[in-house]
């Protein structure tokens, strides 16, 4: 199981949700380039390849990826969030490669660069909500107070700010997913990416969780990359469509995702957004 770490000093930029550009970024780069990008796993029956040859380019507001089971999406993000090293092939985060065998350079982008949604949400048992939430501030130096103020803010993008003294325990699964969420927004990072992020959530807590994304896309202007199954969902909330097949990345229409859910035996999930919401009213607007 992966692990979070969190590090840096730049507390004041942490408390307001916006996090310290690294210094050797290149001006006007993308947030992620992905360069012939290649994963081979060795397992008892032979090497297996996750990623074969993907190559994409992710940058500002919402980015969607989709694709079957096996395709190498959560290989993919792991990858991005410096959680595994590529097999060939380069990763660039805002115009610099990233070094996978120089440990430094990792854990300064798991601070700066990636806070990262997992499925398995690894919140700790004996915390509240807001102090999981506030974690991320609290070893950056910030003041307790202040920290859990942040954590509260967060609790209540994601519709949980009268559950924020509750421990995981007491939480549904679902809920524990969207303090899952609210945790990433309080770190540096300035990107979130989330492997299925709203899987096990109804569908009012989906559009609080993506009306949540929303905000830190927009509002705060910190990029997110979004691993689905739900195609309806990243057709309504993505700025940006990927799709990850055979270990390769392309970009798809909108208006391709009902036959590609036809070809991947994706199902079509769960809208999670009402009539009338900002969300739905984007999509139209795009359309």
């Amino acid at each position: 199981m992966f692990r979070f770490e969190w590090f840096g000093n730049d507390t004041r930029a942490a408390a307001r949700g916006k996090a310290p550009p690294p210094a050797e970024a290149v001006s006007g780069a993308p947030i992620f380039e992905v360069r012939d990008l290649r994963k081979d796993y060795e397992t008892p029956a032979g090497p297996v390849r996750a990623l074969g040859g993907a190559s994409a380019t992710i940058d500002r507001g919402i980015t969607g990826i989709v694709g079957p089971n096996g395709g190498g999406k959560s290989t993919l993000l792991a990858i991005l969030a410096g959680l595994m090293p590529p097999t060939s092939g380069g990763v660039f985060f805002r115009g610099q490669r990233l070094c996978y065998d120089d440990d430094r350079a990792v854990r300064q982008h798991r601070a700066y660069g990636v806070a990262v949604v997992f499925q398995e949400l690894n919140l700790i048992g004996h915390l509240t909500a807001r102090d999981n939430v506030a974690l991320p501030l609290l070893y950056q130096g910030v003041g307790r107070r202040e920290a859990r103020t942040v954590a509260e803010e967060n609790l209540s993008l994601v519709g949980l700010e009268e559950l924020a003294l509750r421990r995981p325990g007491e939480l549904s699964r679902g809920q524990k997913q969207r303090v899952a969420v609210a945790r990433a927004f309080s770190s540096q990072a300035q990107v979130v990416v989330a492997d299925e992020p709203t899987g096990n959530l109804d569908p009012a807590s989906t559009a609080a969780v993506m009306s949540a994304f929303h905000t830190l896309a927009r509002a705060r202007g910190r990029p997110v990359v979004l691993v689905t199954h739900d195609h309806p969902l990243a057709d309504l909330h993505c700025d940006r469509i990927l799709v990850c097949r055979t270990g390769k990345l392309a970009e798809v229409r909108a208006d391709r995702l009902p036959a590609l859910a036809a070809t991947t035996g994706s199902g079509p999930g769960r809208l999670g957004v009402e009539e009338g919401s900002p969300a739905r009213q984007e999509s139209e607007d795009r359309s």
